[in-house]
């Protein structure tokens, strides 16, 4: 993690030698990609969340049914459980579905986004390799040697922010277990 921050801030003090326009473009697009990546973070943990509440439903609902086997026969309930059992299955993996599809949209996002920079970055670099005026002017080596920077800063700003997304599911899963410890126990001794 510190040696990804000290990549990316050692590599954006080259790229800003080498040129601030197109330095000042990459940082437009590092700023929208992490505020969504924080917003997709949090949703993933609330999905998370609420997936793990659901297969503990499901989870209970299986324990009590096999514990209760010569009451549901009893009552003749089997048809009605096993609805119900459908129901909170269903439940469970819609549940599950929101919270993947909700973690893949990280991948999405930052893909998608460094995209739309790259693709940014291109048209400025375009304007400054064109520009008769000597303040915004730029060679065709500095364009390449910033195009190699900036690659040296995408790994580390992948990594990031899969670290981030691995981070929501580790913060979601604690509260769970930290949840469960705080919780006072029905039987005393």
């Amino acid at each position: 993690l510190i040696v990804s921050f000290l990549r990316i801030a050692v590599v954006l003090g080259f790229m800003v030698y080498l040129s601030g326009w197109l330095t000042l473009v990459i940082v437009a697009t590092m700023i929208p990609l992490l505020i969504l990546v924080n917003v997709v973070r949090k949703k993933s943990k609330k999905y998370q969340e609420i997936t793990k509440v659901k297969a503990s439903n499901r989870c209970a609902f299986l324990v009590e049914s096999i514990m209760g086997v010569k009451e549901i026969k009893s009552f003749n309930r089997r048809e009605f459980n096993e609805n119900i059992y459908e129901k909170v299955q269903k439940e469970n993996a819609d549940a599950y579905f929101d919270y993947v599809f909700c973690s893949e949209w990280n991948t999405l996002i930052f893909e998608g986004i460094w995209n739309l920079g790259s693709m940014f970055l291109y048209g400025v670099a375009y304007f400054l390799l064109k520009s008769d005026n000597p303040a915004y002017m730029i060679a065709p080596g500095v364009l390449i040697q910033f195009l190699s920077y900036m690659g040296l800063v995408y790994e580390p700003f992948s990594t990031l922010s899969n670290i981030i997304q691995q981070m929501a599911e580790v913060s979601a899963n604690l509260e769970l277990i930290l949840e469960i410890k705080d919780m006072e126990p029905s039987i005393k001794n």
